[in-house]
């Protein structure tokens, strides 16, 4: 199949253990699979919008939506799969200039942050092959297993000002996007190590957009907070 234009998707599959059938838990009686998948469609960026699934109960939410539903590969379904080859899949698939990986696990994304990666992978001779959101963090960080190491202080000096600490870049996977040839180029070139191809630009994104919904608990906060913040 050949496919031109800016693709949306997102990703899910009916396997995650940490949190059983977290595509269809809901936030406000809505799936976090329809809340991402309306999100991608109201950017109105995306030419198509796709989940990428292995379930009946995901493709009956995109028609609900008007959203397209395609089967993921079973090997790409599985607890073992690899970002790099869930995005390939599709790619492959499709080959679309463009594609945004709108993630289900977060929640608050706005509709602003996906328009912002979705326009920096296509701004005119803007370069960027990778578009990532992030977080920044101006504090005090350390690696848990290594021995709590720090990463931006000196724990034999007197405790830094934050304002003094040199800030860290925390990947949100809240959404990702690529220029799908270089993409391409980089997976079959690389051994499918792709997903941080040729130029990386980030979007900063909000503490609360950061939210990702990965165990029971998670969800429960983020079913808190939407009591008084619109998703």
């Amino acid at each position: 199949m050949q496919y031109k234009g800016a693709l949306g998707f997102v990703p899910a599959r009916s396997g995650s253990t940490r949190l059983p059938q977290k595509a269809l838990a809901t936030i406000n009686g809505v799936t976090l699979l329809e809340i991402a998948l309306r999100k991608a469609i109201k950017s109105g960026l995306f030419s198509k919008v796709i989940c990428l699934g292995d379930s009946d109960a995901f493709e009956d939410i995109c028609a609900s939506v008007g959203a397209e539903y395609l089967s993921r590969a079973a090997a790409n379904a599985s607890n073992l799969a690899k970002s790099d080859d869930v995005v390939n899949e599709i790619i492959d698939f499709l080959k679309p200039e463009t594609a945004v990986w709108v993630n289900l696990t977060h929640p608050f994304l706005s509709i602003r942050t996906i328009q912002r990666v979705q326009s920096l992978l296509e701004a005119n001779n803007s370069g960027i092959d990778t578009c990532m959101t992030s977080h920044t963090w101006q504090g005090h960080a350390t690696l848990i297993e290594s021995n709590d190491s720090t990463i931006n202080f000196d724990k034999h000096t007197k405790f830094a000002q934050t304002q003094d600490i040199s800030p860290i870049r925390l990947y949100t996977y809240a959404a990702m996007g690529w220029r799908c040839k270089e993409y391409s180029d980089r997976y079959h070139r690389n051994g499918g190590s792709s997903l941080l191809t040729g130029n990386i630009a980030y979007v900063e994104t909000s503490r609360i957009e950061s939210l990702w919904i990965k165990y029971p608990e998670d969800l429960l906060d983020a079913q808190r907070i939407a009591t008084g913040y619109p998703l």
